[in-house]
């Protein structure tokens, strides 16, 4: 059990902060939001995907130590399409006007690490793979989105 958690517990922190987005927007009004409520919709998406995250690991491995075999499917499989729905839901929010391209920066950067899971999904196990996006977003006031 603790080999599984000290393979497991990185892939949670790391992707708890960008996957499996199933929050939406809602736009139930014409204005941008402030910068605090557009946080709190950016959080509680990052929040729902780390729950869900947890549960998807959970369900796929147990109590069994992943090889690193499974860990590249499990990559490939369930996180790398998820953080894409998620980067869509987060694009989706309308962003506060003041600050328009600080969540962009926030998600080009997120892009870009999807991209490189992409072409090496081995470095899901990087303490880095996610490491300019979560700084973005921790600078930008988030809690939840660059919690690793």
């Amino acid at each position: 059990m603790k080999k599984l958690l000290a393979v497991l517990v990185p892939l949670v922190v790391l992707f708890s902060v960008f996957a499996i987005g199933c929050g939406s927007s809602d736009d139930s009004s014409d204005s941008a939001p402030t910068k605090a409520e557009y946080i709190t919709q950016a959080d509680a998406i990052c929040k729902e995907s780390g729950d869900e995250l947890q549960a998807t690991i959970k369900s796929t491995f147990g109590n069994e130590q992943p090889t690193e075999a499974e860990i590249v499917s499990f990559t490939e499989d369930e996180i790398i399409p998820s953080l894409e729905g998620q980067l869509d839901d987060l694009r989706a929010l309308t962003p506060p006007e003041a600050d328009a391209d600080s969540p962009d920066d926030i998600y080009n950067a997120l892009e870009d690490s999807i991209n490189t899971l992409k072409d090496d999904p081995a470095q899901s196990t990087s303490s880095d793979a996610f490491k300019e996006a979560n700084d973005l977003a921790n600078a930008y006031g988030m809690t939840e989105c660059g919690a690793a």
